[in-house]
């Protein structure tokens, strides 16, 4: 049986083959579990997207500070100064 001595450079070659084989195959094995790991992932980030779009308007609340410049009213007679001041009492008390 003859022994074939190695250069150095095809023992670098084989020794990435085969580590490239091994690393293959480990990557191969646990696809599965980082595809589901993925997929878990993207549902918890969509449904925390969800829930912050509709909790953020919740918690926010519309503002109080609206400023209403004209009142506008269907009767007659009735002078706009009146009707500001009424307003003015209504939205006082909310």
């Amino acid at each position: 049986m003859e022994h074939r001595v190695l250069t150095d450079n095809e023992f670098d070659q084989l020794w990435q083959e085969a580590s490239a084989r091994s690393q293959g195959h480990r990557l191969s094995e646990g696809y599965g579990q980082w595809q589901r790991n993925r997929r878990r992932t993207l549902g918890t980030l969509a449904m925390l997207t969800v829930l912050a779009a509709v909790a953020l308007p919740l918690l926010t609340g519309s503002p109080r500070n609206d400023v209403y410049e004209h009142v506008y009213c269907n009767r007659t007679g009735v002078a706009d100064g009146q009707w500001a001041e009424l307003a003015d009492a209504l939205l006082m008390e909310a």
